[in-house]
């Protein structure tokens, strides 16, 4: 499901007279500077923290490294979240949401549009994922894992050089997955709340804690089954040391996955039922963007 909604972000609807009219309408009339901030301010402590593992290494460890890796996914998720949610829930304010509702791609086609209008505003969307902007989310995170496995235990190269270009590998998987799982469930989010509330203030009250809460509870469960993983690998004879972490980094990130797919599949469902679309229309708005 990740992917599909993932392709439907990419691909703005350009011709749809409403996505053209909110598009353009805030094109030059952007209110909402502290989305531009909040991006400046997790690219700052991304670099903040890199700086910190080169100046001081015993400061670092594997929470801090996490919380490198996912901020900016995470900021930029719950930024999408709370401007779709206030988008939506405006239109309902102004008295012009149930006209556009009874249009014929029905209140989920819709919702889906001005939420891509909120997205693409001003090419956020497609500077956000930019060649160069990955460039650089790269050069970050590659180096920061492999100086990591590496100071993990003086043996591990010589014992499992491998074992640094893995941890990389597993840096590069979170990052990406981070990215758009993040972007994904900020905009259904930001689409689910105001079927609760017409009140743009408390459609973003409603976004901002389920948003925070389905992130915090993949990080958990993947730091919960990690531990659990190293536990019963080490107790396990035979096992390469560096093989366990290296293991157990993959896991990690294959829960977070799982986790959220999960919650993706069902606000994708819950999207449908409180917006009254059939299994037939959900289905056909994607293959729409496909």
């Amino acid at each position: 499901m990740t992917r599909k909604l993932w392709i439907a972000l990419c691909n703005a609807p350009n011709n749809h007279p409403l996505f053209r009219r909110m598009h353009d309408r805030d094109q030059f009339n952007d209110d909402r500077p502290q989305r531009h901030l909040a991006g400046w301010v997790s690219w700052v402590g991304v670099l903040a923290l890199y700086i910190c593992a080169i100046l001081w290494p015993a400061l670092m460890n594997t929470p801090i490294l996490i919380a490198t890796l996912l901020l900016s996914g995470t900021v930029l998720g719950l930024i999408w979240a709370l401007d779709v949610s206030a988008t939506i829930a405006s239109e309902q304010e102004f008295g012009t949401y149930d006209v556009l509702a009874i249009s014929p791609p029905g209140p989920l086609g819709i919702c889906w549009t001005m939420s891509m209008a909120c997205i693409h505003r001003n090419g956020a969307f497609r500077r956000l994922n930019e060649q160069h902007i990955w460039s650089i989310r790269l050069f970050l995170a590659v180096p920061l894992m492999i100086w990591f496995g590496i100071q993990l235990s003086p043996d591990y190269v010589r014992v499992a050089p491998f074992a640094p270009i893995a941890y990389a590998f597993a840096a590069v998987a979170a990052l990406c997955l981070d990215h758009i799982q993040s972007a994904v469930l900020g905009v259904l989010v930001g689409v689910l709340s105001p079927t609760h509330t017409s009140r743009r203030f408390e459609a973003q009250l409603f976004a901002l804690p389920v948003f925070l809460i389905i992130q915090i509870a993949a990080y958990l469960a993947a730091i919960i089954g990690t531990s659990v993983a190293l536990l019963v690998l080490r107790e396990m004879n035979g096992i390469i040391e560096p093989l366990v972490d290296v293991g157990a980094a993959f896991f990690g990130v294959a829960i977070i996955y799982v986790v959220r797919e999960v919650a993706i599949i069902l606000l994708w469902r819950k999207l449908g039922e409180r917006l009254n679309a059939t299994t037939t229309e959900r289905d056909h708005m994607l293959r729409l963007a496909l």
